[in-house]
Parts: structure tokens; C-alpha cells; sequence
């Protein structure tokens, strides 16, 4: 898995970064947990924890290791936690940031023309 590497406008975030994010105020949400309880069992400070989960800056991995240690009680894997986080968010992170219509690569979608030339359409098909 690649985490596509487009930034917010507004700030130096990449998707992926902007999914695990989303996923740990999701699991914050879903156990009860404050963020000043995961900052202070994680051992970081309360601004420091706020401020990356505004997305105004990354979490390390050693910040993710730590604050899925405290989220998942040592129940899950680091790694497996980004991997769950970019699939579950990262779509519509993208469309929060690029709005619809856009393909992870940054091409516009085309729609589709019912009355395509027969001739042009077998062109179109793989060989």
C-alpha cells in the first residue's frame, strides 16, 4: 500500500497522515477516552497530542507506537493500525480535499458517453 502524497492546502498533512488522524479521534470516540488521557498515558504533552490531531502536524510512528499502545492495551499491531486507518479514511479525506470527481492520481473523471462511436470504442478496449 501506497499513501498517496497529495498535502492539504492549507497545511503540510498527507492523506495517509490526515487517516491515521481520523481513525485515532474515531477509536478516542468509541472507547470514551479524552485527549488529554491518551496524551498523558502516551507520555506527551496535552498541546503536543491536540495540535497533531487537528491536523495542524504529523504524529511520528513513535508518537502512532505509543498511542496505539494506549488505545488497543498492546492489542494491535502499529503497522496494522495505518493500514486499517488509510483504508477506512483515506477516501474521503481525498474528496473532503479535492472534492468529487478527482481519482487519487489527480485526473478529473470523465463520464461516460453512451453514443461512442463504435469504431473509437474498439480502439478504446485492451488488446
Amino acid at each position: 500500500m501506497i499513501a498517496n502524497m497529495k498535502t492539504r492546502r492549507e497545511g503540510t498533512q498527507t492523506i495517509f497522515a490526515r487517516s491515521v488522524s481520523a481513525e485515532i479521534r474515531a477509536r478516542m470516540a468509541a472507547i470514551r477516552m479524552s485527549g488529554a488521557q491518551v496524551a498523558a498515558k502516551a507520555g506527551m504533552s496535552q498541546n503536543y497530542f491536540a495540535t497533531r490531531l487537528r491536523d495542524e502536524k504529523p504524529f511520528t510512528l513513535d508518537d502512532l507506537d505509543k498511542i496505539v499502545e494506549v488505545l488497543f492495551d498492546h492489542n494491535l499491531e502499529t503497522h496494522v493500525f495505518a493500514a486499517q486507518a488509510y483504508e477506512r479514511n483515506s477516501e474521503d479525506i481525498w474528496m473532503e480535499l479535492e472534492g468529487p470527481g478527482v481519482s487519487d492520481l489527480g485526473y478529473t473523471l470523465a463520464a461516460s458517453d453512451a453514443d461512442i462511436d463504435s469504431e473509437i470504442e474498439a480502439q478504446q478496449q485492451e488488446p
